[in-house]
């Protein structure tokens, strides 16, 4: 019989250690699969509430990160086959809408696809996972119930529970 384990997930969808930490999470999860059930919740975030709506020029916000975390985080994503490319991204978006969206969904299962993939299209394809239309598809391309994402569409539902939970 599957031992089970519940987790909850913190995690924003702009910081690429979340990301990281999402791909070993997964790769646990299968290598395990076999002999532990993994019900994981994703928990919302905001890594820099200083970041409002519209985001920041990332050119602004690289002047203010660590010197030698962009090596160790090099060497780790390569680890995890994860192709971080950063030249795609032009801006720091605030990630509140996107944790929105996967706060309204009620499938767990779903809720945790969605983030990947928020998580692959930012950091690999440089996406806008503040551009509320791009967001509206990914959920409509995974499998997400139309009444979720009309709940999406206004931009109050589920707001302050999400804000409460981060």
């Amino acid at each position: 019989m599957k031992k089970q384990l519940s987790l909850q997930f913190y995690s924003d969808f702009i910081c690429p250690w979340c990301y990281l930490g999402k791909v070993r999470l997964q790769r646990i999860r299968k290598e395990l699969a076999d002999d532990l059930d993994m019900d994981i919740q994703i928990m919302p975030y905001i890594l820099y509430p200083h970041i409002g709506p519209g985001g920041v020029p990332k050119a602004d916000f690289a002047k203010k990160t660590k010197p030698g975390m962009g090596r160790s985080l090099r060497d780790e994503a390569k680890l995890e086959r994860i192709n971080f490319n950063y030249k795609l991204i032009d801006r720091i978006p605030y990630s509140l809408e996107a944790h929105r969206l996967v706060w309204l969904i009620e499938d767990n299962d779903l809720k945790y696809a969605v983030s990947t993939q928020l998580f692959h299209d930012y950091f690999e394809k440089g996406q806008d996972i503040e551009d509320h239309e791009y967001l509206k598809k990914l959920a409509s391309d995974l499998g997400v119930e139309k009444a979720s994402i009309e709940l999406f569409d206004n931009k109050e539902q589920g707001k302050e529970d999400c804000l409460a939970a981060i």
